[in-house]
């Protein structure tokens, strides 16, 4: 590289990208971390337990309605 001796380090254009980041992470990481503290822990542990038991006592699998609908316009097909 011909000039590659002459280019040199701008320590304020650094600094500045640094504190940027740095602010950045520290703003968008505050956010979650705020909301984890206010989660009542226990109480979403029972209400995923009970939406667990909820689903484990259904007789048929959940329904696709992609399926379903495949199905319907087959049977909505041949009536008309």
């Amino acid at each position: 590289m011909p000039r590659l001796a002459e280019t040199t380090l701008d320590w304020r254009v650094l600094g500045f990208a640094t504190a940027t980041s740095l602010v950045t992470a520290l703003l968008f990481g505050a956010g979650p971390a705020v909301a984890l503290c206010r989660t009542n822990v226990q109480e979403v542990l029972k209400e995923g337990a009970r939406s667990a038991s909820h689903r484990a006592g259904r007789s048929s699998p959940p329904r696709d309605d992609r399926a379903s609908a495949r199905a319907d316009d087959r049977a909505g097909a041949g009536a008309g």
